[in-house]
């Protein structure tokens, strides 16, 4: 029997009736993340083709600053995605998405990413990274369809909050566990190397972010939502600027004042990102929750075709990960370079070597003449990743 829109709402786990209307996506959302793969883009851009000098300015400082900022955005938005599939999809079908596309993330990422930044035909590194730890998040949080939300809400702030202390309990030799669920960094076994993006600070963020879902809600106003994101972002900032002063819990980089304004602005922003710190996820989400009320209801074909690029995630992050590495390895050939494989942060990327590169307005200029031709092959390929989609899920 059908149930009526009231039940809906108070009930999003119900097996829903498909013939009921479906929710709209969410723009805001979208918006939101089409801005973290703009981000993305410029990340894979500054990785592969900006020249690192010896010691970074504050640009190229807070270049890499900012750009950082895309991963944990991206981890939320999954997050608050799933919440809300609920209210168009089953319960049923909600968890076999959860369950298909967990694991496909990390296979994508073993496998795709991994080659994308390596050009590595003999396989044998692996970039275990962002896409695996949401892959991760989204098997965690199948178990949480048959729960209350407030526990993953409560799991979430601990995981938040509480993720730095355990690196006052961190063992002399760092092993697999440790390394991929807190940590990060490197594992070698013989000749198979990998890097990890540590779970756990990832999974609390889709935890939180789950939870947060229901703000977007029939029931909750817009007006409210925008109060409540509004006093987050306040309490994030405030958190960010009282620990960072008191330097002591939260960040593993102190600051201190140095020769110039710009080199004290930078020693007190500079955060931890892998390992996400707390102070990183507090700049990172009091930005999050800052923009997001701006960017609600607002509308012109700049923002819509930004929406476009979010609502197509997936192509358009493997899209400019590739495109930008075979731009490296055309520069690589026409210096006259030969194949192999130089390091770049213990990361073996083919065709790039660190000395070598643009500075940043050439970097900018190549990220931001690159995004339109993303766009346009977005655009030409939807119907078919969308058939694609269909197969995988049912209707979406």
């Amino acid at each position: 029997m059908p149930i009526n829109n009231q039940n809906i709402l108070e009930y999003p786990f119900q097996n829903v009736d498909n013939t009921q209307p479906k929710l709209n996506r969410i723009p805001s959302l979208d918006l939101m993340r089409g801005i973290s793969l703009i981000l993305l883009t410029l990340n894979t851009t500054l990785v592969f083709l900006y020249k690192i000098p010896e010691s970074l300015n504050f640009i190229g400082f807070f270049s890499f600053w900012f750009t950082s900022f895309c991963f944990p955005i991206f981890a939320f938005l999954v997050g608050v995605g799933l919440y809300y599939r609920q209210f168009n999809k089953p319960k049923r079908k909600v968890l076999w998405y959860c369950l298909i596309l967990g694991p496909l993330y990390i296979l994508m990422d073993i496998i795709i990413v991994s080659f994308g930044y390596t050009f590595n035909t003999d396989f044998n590194h692996f970039s275990i990274q962002i896409l695996s730890t949401i892959g991760v998040g989204l098997i965690a949080l199948s178990i949480f369809l048959f729960l209350n939300k407030q526990l993953a809400l409560i799991i979430g702030l601990i995981i938040f909050f509480g993720n730095n202390i355990l690196f006052y309990f961190l063992p002399d030799n760092l092993n697999l566990a440790w390394i991929s669920i807190i940590t990060g960094g490197n594992f070698v076994d013989g000749n198979i190397s990998f890097i990890f993006y540590p779970f756990l600070q990832i999974l609390g963020v889709m935890f939180l972010g789950f939870y947060l879902g229901s703000f977007y809600s029939p029931s909750f106003s817009e007006n409210k939502r925008k109060k409540v994101f509004n006093y987050i972002s306040i309490c994030l900032f405030l958190i960010f600027v009282v620990l960072k002063i008191v330097n002591s819990y939260g960040e593993f980089y102190h600051w201190s004042n140095q020769k110039s304004i710009d080199e004290t602005v930078a020693s007190f922003l500079k955060v931890t990102s892998t390992p996400p710190s707390l102070l990183y996820m507090c700049l990172v989400f009091g930005f999050v929750f800052m923009l997001l009320p701006i960017l609600e209801n607002k509308e012109n074909k700049f923002l819509n075709a930004i929406k476009f690029i979010g609502k197509n995630a997936a192509l358009f992050t493997f899209l400019q990960l590739f495109i930008t590495h075979l731009i490296c390895a055309l520069l690589f050939f026409l210096r006259g370079g030969y194949i192999k494989f130089p390091m770049y942060k213990d990361l073996p990327l083919a065709f790039r070597i660190q000395s070598e590169g643009f500075n940043l307005v050439i970097v900018y200029f190549i990220t931001f003449s690159l995004i339109p031709i993303l766009y346009f092959i977005c655009f030409k390929l939807q119907n078919f990743i969308l058939a694609i989609k269909i197969k995988l899920f049912g209707l979406l």
